[in-house]
């Protein structure tokens, strides 16, 4: 099996691929073919040695959080139903493989029809911190008028769309390169930071504050 693994605290410099054992299965085991496993901040800052305070690690290990895949096996203790379903999940021992051998069944859930493996893919911190954002922590509605700094990235294009579900006014910041796409999600306004930004901000009204 092959699996991109970190040896040092020195960032991307230091992964290479290796060729490894298959995952043992365990009676908690769903052993997924894994397809997509996405970049987040949690694994630059890994890769850097800057979360060893809250996950520390032993070098060398197996980078990644999150994946998309197939189950192929379970173990024991495992739904069978769960055999030849598409699942994403997170799994702190590591993702970057071809396979993953996830043990903590709630880190792993199953793609609802209409969704493919690589958009599920994002939805480990990308929509689960959107939407904890937009329904635990701010309660948006119709009434709120958002700024989202960097609306076209893995969490703002998230905030974005679950914002516009509940009806609030948006206002989104991006590159000009981004500006069409974020119209397309649903953004109201648009604030170009790369052409003219000054000129921009001028034309907001005092009761335009965010």
């Amino acid at each position: 099996m092959k699996r991109i693994t970190q040896n040092s605290f020195t960032g991307i410099e230091a992964l290479t691929i290796t060729e490894t054992a298959p995952p043992i299965k365990t009676p908690f085991s769903a052993i997924i073919e894994n397809k997509y496993t996405p970049v987040l901040p949690w694994d630059w800052l890994s890769e850097k040695g800057q979360l060893q305070s809250i996950h520390p690690v032993n070098l060398p290990t197996t980078i990644g959080f999150s994946f998309a895949g197939i189950v192929r096996e379970v173990g024991l203790l495992r739904n069978t139903n769960l055999i030849g379903k598409a699942v994403f999940g997170a799994n702190p021992g590591g993702t970057a493989g071809e396979l993953v051998n996830s043990q903590i069944p709630p880190l792993l859930f199953e793609i609802p029809t209409g969704v493919d493996l690589q958009q599920a893919a994002t939805i480990i911190g990308g929509a689960d911190t959107a939407w904890h954002a937009v329904n635990d922590v701010l309660h948006v509605n119709q009434n709120d008028h958002i700024l989202i700094i960097g609306a076209s990235g893995g969490v703002g294009q998230y905030l974005l769309q679950l914002s516009k579900l509940h009806n609030a006014t948006i206002t989104s910041v991006v590159s000009e390169s981004s500006q069409q796409f974020v119209v397309k999600l649903g953004s109201d306004e648009v604030v170009v930071y790369d052409n003219n930004l000054e000129n921009q901000l001028n034309k907001f009204n005092s009761t335009d504050c965010y």
